[in-house]
């Protein structure tokens, strides 16, 4: 089955291009320092993934100093600061808007563990998540996760919560 891509709209392409003003001039910078010859929206996704991935390490927390803007200080601090998904996603749409690619902040929820004794499956919080998705004319919308492995949840890191309150809570 072929399928068609359709373009974004100048109006959506506008939106998902947008930065914040006062931190334009240097997320510039950054991008292309990072981006380097990179042409293709996939190159430049791939090779921003691979900054977040090797500089920064997964955390829950993330202390910004007071007065600080939370993203100036997770992207431009000295050294690096670690942080959590919202901060790789968020980070990841800045760069590659600044890059010249449209991108989108999206979060969700993986869901990985069936009840042992009913027929539903299990959400807990632990596996909220925030990703990101790039443009490509080519291809559409594709994901790009920026999170580091250690922080991305998934079925290993689900665990049942044990006989008698499994039972219970499908009462």
């Amino acid at each position: 089955v072929e399928t068609t891509i359709e373009a974004l709209t100048p109006e959506a392409y506008d939106l998902y291009i947008q930065l914040p003003p006062d931190l334009e001039p240097r997320l510039r910078e950054l991008a292309a320092q990072i981006v380097g010859e990179q042409t293709s929206v996939l190159g430049k996704a791939n090779v921003i993934t691979q900054y977040f991935t090797s500089n920064y390490d997964y955390v829950l927390g993330i202390d910004v100093p007071q007065g600080k803007d939370p993203m100036e200080y997770f992207l431009f601090s000295d050294p690096l600061p670690d942080g959590h998904c919202e901060f790789f996603a968020t980070g990841a749409v800045l760069l590659l808007r600044a890059s010249g690619v449209p991108a989108r902040y999206v979060t969700g929820v993986g869901v990985w563990e069936q009840h042992p004794f009913a027929d539903y499956w299990v959400a807990r919080n632990r596996d909220a998540h925030a990703w990101v998705e790039a443009w490509d004319p080519e291809e559409g919308w594709f994901i790009v996760e920026p999170t580091p492995a250690s922080g991305l949840p998934n079925g290993s890191t689900a665990q049942a919560a044990g006989g008698f309150r499994d039972f219970w809570s499908m009462l």
